[in-house]
């Protein structure tokens, strides 16, 4: 089981610096502060692409393990930095990413135990219907 590296999610730096997040170039520092015990989050590799299956689902599952870290890593990161925590809809704001990928890595940190549902529920602001709002496990 791979674990996480302590790689900057944005430069590729070693974020265990002394003063990385001042001489990073992304949003890594505000990120970092806020895991305080960054857990190591394991992942299963995408191979449920049948030779029979579209071009565009190979493409789909060629995401590599680095991607996949850094996504559950920022994902863990956004929801963690949350007292309220989070929806899959706010995530997928503060990332820019496709509602696809950001529940597939939630289902994945979930699934190790790094976040839960909350039981608490908000809707969507695009459609209204009530979202699952994940929450980081104390350790």
């Amino acid at each position: 089981m791979p674990e996480l590296s302590n790689g900057c999610l944005f430069c590729g730096g070693n974020a265990d610096e002394p003063n990385h997040a001042a001489h990073c170039d992304g949003r890594q520092g505000q990120v970092e502060a806020t895991i305080p015990d960054e857990p190591t989050i394991a992942y299963e590799p995408l191979g449920h692409v049948r030779t029979s299956d579209p071009d565009t689902s190979h493409e789909a599952a060629s995401i590599n393990e680095l991607g996949k870290k850094t996504q559950c890593r920022m994902i863990y990161g956004i929801i963690n930095a949350r007292i309220l925590g989070a929806t899959c809809a706010e995530i997928v704001t503060a990332t820019g990413w496709e509602h696809q990928s950001v529940s597939r890595r939630i289902t994945d940190i979930c699934q190790q135990g790094f976040v839960r549902d909350s039981g608490t529920r908000r809707p969507n602001p695009r459609s209204g219907r009530r979202q699952i709002v994940w929450v980081a496990v104390a350790s």
